[in-house]
């Protein structure tokens, strides 16, 4: 018969259950969840991660400062202390294209618009968004963004970031 050991107390199921029964019943209320031993997640330093953080992304510093005017990033993830997740703010001042792109060797991403509109050049493929699209992108996608005449903001939302990066920067070939 199966059983399961919760804090201080065994659980078996009713004789009368059969076991399809039993397996279609996959969950036990939250009263009879069994015990986990919690171990926290490790940090890209090695050390263990809090169980949350919190960072108000427009308090990050802008990465871009005066390399690229008319475009604020701020990166998250490092603030956040995640090993998983990066999450970014990205600005880009009205009617502004990128000549810039970039793809990953590894790491997936999604972009969230919400703020303004425009284009992002996707290979060759060039796609209009607007407020509140999602666009997920494979790692080998070249990518670039170009801002409508209310500038374009965005949420960046990455995966695992391997140790020493994997962004490939290079020319954005916007079509004529």
């Amino acid at each position: 018969m199966i059983g399961l050991t919760v804090a201080h107390e065994s659980w078996r199921p009713a004789p009368e259950m059969t076991r399809v029964a039993l397996l279609r019943w996959a969950t036990p209320p939250a009263s009879y969840r069994a015990a986990v031993t919690y171990r926290p997640p490790v940090s890209p330093k090695g050390d263990p991660m809090s169980r949350f953080a919190t960072v108000n992304l427009l308090d990050v510093e802008d990465s871009m400062g005066d390399n690229a005017p008319g475009l604020e990033i701020r990166f998250g993830r490092k603030h956040l202390d995640s090993r998983d997740l990066g999450v970014s703010h990205v600005r880009y001042e009205s009617n502004l294209r990128a000549e810039m792109a970039h793809s990953h060797r590894e790491q997936e991403e999604a972009y969230v618009v919400v703020a303004g509109s425009g284009r992002i050049l996707l290979d060759d493929e060039v796609l209009e968004l607007r407020r509140w699209d999602v666009v997920r992108v494979a790692p080998e996608v070249v990518r670039a963004f170009e801002a409508g005449p209310d500038g374009l903001e965005m949420i960046a939302v990455g995966g695992p970031k391997p140790e020493g990066g994997d962004g490939v920067v290079g020319s954005a070939a916007w079509p004529a």
